[in-house]
């Protein structure tokens, strides 16, 4: 942005010894310049109030009632709906009231990686109080113009704009989406339980838990079969428990597959729940079986029934594949 040139010219200004003639000259230079001059006047405001803002860009338009589909012509910008705070759509032309063409800026509004792009207020010039606020979550590019789409968020009354009235028009972009992490990594989670009132049945030591119910299943070609866990190559996560009556007892992860005891859990000595977990379990090739097992010095029961209504819950296994 150039900034203010007009009127810097202080020859083309009238003034008070000129002659008629000159004087009328000058006169005829300002009014047919105060259009541009005012257009200078708002694209610095904008600038300043972009500045201010701390990232938050700015551009002036003029407020269009029109709710059709189509260019709102230079400068204009209208909604799709005649009650403005439940709009849906925002039609911006590429250039502001200032005539700066804003495509590039415009063309931004949906770059960022998260569901909601960023955020619009659209503020009337003369009385920033009365605005706007939506939520920006796509762009469209028809030619001449763009279709921004929007949810609202707030506004000062249903419907605060004007025709032809002068706003500003501010959007700040959100930040990319983040790296998913391990909470919302593709997991199946397993449990053994039973109808309200079903006891678990007792369990010898070196026994599997009989996982029977599958409560999330998000990895392809995993799977649950007579208490054990199918897994396809990759990186996991794990962790499980299980109750047991036993005054001394544990449970462990067995990879069926391998022969082999991958994590064994706390050591508790007196009923109640046994705790197992793991981290960075890996293998490259071929599916692998797992189970959770029981170790207890008696045969014990594997849990009693509280019978309020709600299935009986008493082991749980889950992995995450975080590779």
């Amino acid at each position: 942005m150039a900034g203010i040139t007009t009127f810097l010219d202080a020859s083309q200004l009238p003034g008070r010894s000129q002659d008629q003639q000159t004087f009328d000259n000058a006169m005829a230079y300002v009014m047919q310049n105060f259009p541009k001059w005012g257009s200078e006047i708002n694209a610095t405001l904008a600038a300043l109030n972009a500045l201010q803002a701390g990232g938050v860009y700015a551009m002036p338009y003029k407020f269009s009632t029109t709710t059709t589909d189509g260019d709102p012509g230079a400068g204009f910008l209208r909604l799709d709906n005649a009650t403005q705070n439940a709009a849906a759509t925002l039609r911006l032309d590429l250039a502001g009231m200032d005539t700066v063409d804003y495509t590039g800026l415009i063309d931004t509004f949906d770059a960022s990686t998260s569901a909601v792009k960023g955020q619009i207020r659209i503020a009337k010039q003369s009385d920033p109080s009365k605005f706007l606020d939506f939520n920006v979550t796509a762009r469209a590019a028809p030619s001449g113009y763009r279709n921004i789409s929007v949810s609202p968020i707030a506004s000062t009354s249903a419907s605060p704009f004007a025709n032809n009235e002068p706003v500003m028009l501010f959007f700040q972009r959100t930040g990319d989406k983040g790296t998913a992490g391990d909470l919302i990594a593709p997991t199946i989670y397993v449990r053994e339980e039973y109808a309200s009132g079903v006891n678990a049945p007792a369990y010898t030591s070196g026994q599997a838990r009989a996982l029977n119910t599958v409560a999330v299943n998000t990895i392809a070609g995993a799977s649950l079969s007579g208490g054990v866990i199918m897994l396809p190559p990759g990186t996991y996560d794990f962790d499980g428990n299980a109750w047991s009556g036993a005054s001394s007892h544990r449970v462990y992860v067995r990879n069926i597959t391998d022969g082999t005891i991958v994590s064994v859990g706390t050591t508790e000595s007196t009923s109640g729940r046994s705790f197992v977990r793991g981290f960075r379990l890996t293998w490259a090739s071929g599916n692998k079986q797992f189970s959770l097992v029981q170790a207890a010095g008696t045969t014990s029961s594997g849990g009693f029934a509280l019978n309020a209504g709600q299935n009986e819950l008493y082991s749980e296994l889950a992995f995450r594949k975080v590779a």
